[in-house]
C-alpha cells in the first residue's frame, strides 16, 4: 500500500504546475497535521510554490508536516480512495490504467 495518491494536471495541459489562478501561490498554514488517511494536501517544490498538484493520504504521514499544507479531507467515499490506491502501478509509479476524477464538486463549509 502506498501512503498517498498523487494528483496533477487538472486541466490536462501536460505540465501540472499552474494553479487555476495562474502561477504558484504561497503556503497558507501548517495547522492541520498529516495524522490520518483521507486528507488532501498540496504538493510543492519547496516553500510557497503551490500549483495544481496535490495528493490524498492513505495513511498517517507526519514527516510531511510543516512542508505540505493540508486543505481538506474525504467526507464520504473513502472506499473510492481505497480502490484507486489498489490500482497496480508500473516501475515509474504510474497507474497501469487511467484514473479519472470527474464532477467531484466543492463542499463549502460555513463556520
Amino acid at each position: 500500500m502506498r501512503f498517498f495518491l498523487y494528483l496533477s494536471d487538472l486541466e490536462i495541459l501536460g505540465d501540472g504546475s499552474e494553479s487555476i489562478y495562474g502561477g504558484t501561490f504561497n503556503d497558507e498554514n501548517f495547522q492541520i497535521k498529516h495524522d490520518q488517511a483521507y486528507l488532501f494536501s498540496m504538493d510543492n517544490q519547496g516553500p510557497n510554490t503551490n500549483g495544481s498538484q496535490f495528493f490524498n493520504t492513505t495513511s498517517e504521514v507526519s514527516h510531511l508536516d510543516g512542508k505540505h499544507v493540508v486543505f481538506g479531507h474525504v467526507v464520504s467515499g473513502q472506499l473510492v480512495v481505497d480502490v484507486i490506491d489498489n490500482v497496480p502501478i508500473d516501475t515509474n509509479g504510474r497507474p497501469s490504467q487511467d484514473v479519472v476524477i470527474d464532477q467531484c464538486g466543492q463542499l463549502i463549509l460555513c463556520s
